[in-house]
């Protein structure tokens, strides 16, 4: 497997997040408009409708945020295992991390490189 594979394999929580942020607002507005004098028939059954799949896409969420972890735990370099999992399980930017761990920004680029090209290799044997 390659880094952008690998990179896409870790960016998977990152785009569930806003898929479920995304329903969240969708679910927001939905029960806003149940309560105006407006609402369409039918709204409260859309809701409905709505949790249930914002309940499963959390669940897959959990999921796949639990084998993530896993796999980032094989990698040998407790370094790594903190980059990637700063960066992708949390968000953070590389500034952010390079502060946090008192190395510089290009170090901690050339580590995260290290620690795909690593997690490559775990992600093969998957």
């Amino acid at each position: 497997m390659e880094f952008c594979d690998a990179k896409s394999f870790l960016n998977q929580v990152n785009y569930s997040e806003l898929q479920i942020s995304t329903r969240r607002k969708e679910l927001e507005t939905l029960e806003a408009l149940l309560l105006s004098p407006e609402a369409p028939p039918g709204t409260d059954l859309k809701i409905l409708s709505l949790q249930e799949e914002l309940t499963r896409e959390i669940d897959g969420l959990v999921g796949r945020r639990c084998e993530i972890l896993q796999l980032i735990a094989r990698l040998p370099k407790p370094e790594h295992r903190i980059i990637l999992e700063l960066h992708y399980l949390r968000g953070w930017s590389f500034s952010r991390i390079a502060v946090n761990m008192k190395y510089g920004k290009r170090y901690i680029y050339r580590l995260h490189a290290a620690a795909l090209k690593n997690f490559s290799e775990i992600l093969k044997d998957v």
